[in-house]
């Protein structure tokens, strides 16, 4: 049973990697994408491919450990580095469409994230478990 000091620090080192690292991810990966020239570049492309191997290298490890430690700044990594990658990806995917068909594409790509990731995770992690 965890005490109620380790839960307050559990609660707040969550709290914490929850808000920072995303945000950290987002804001530090769009100041490198633009110094790279935008989304659409070469470099930048490399970039986000390399950031996306990280949050695999980062999620692939997570279950071995035991540690709480040790899993939170594997977690942080994953949700920074997804942070990073996801609205240059976003652009690059939106920006391989026809102007004219942007707004579908966009709407499509949404709820396919959220039909085929989000909805059946909570059934999915269930069955496992």
């Amino acid at each position: 049973m965890v005490g109620v000091q380790d839960k307050t620090e559990i609660q707040l080192y969550f709290i914490v990697t929850t808000l920072s690292a995303p945000i950290g991810g987002v804001i530090v990966g769009g100041i490198i994408t633009q110094s790279f020239g935008g989304y659409n570049t070469p470099k930048a492309m490399k970039m986000q491919c390399l950031m996306g191997a990280c949050a695999v290298i980062c999620a692939l490890p997570i279950p071995y450990f035991e540690n709480f430690y040790y899993v939170g700044m594997l977690f942080w990594g994953v949700l920074f580095f997804g942070g990073f990658v996801l609205p240059p990806v976003t652009g690059i995917m939106i920006d391989s469409v026809k102007a004219d068909q942007r707004a579908s594409a966009n709407s499509i790509a949404n709820l396919t994230y959220n039909l085929l990731g989000y909805f059946p995770a909570a059934q999915v992690y269930g069955y496992i478990a």
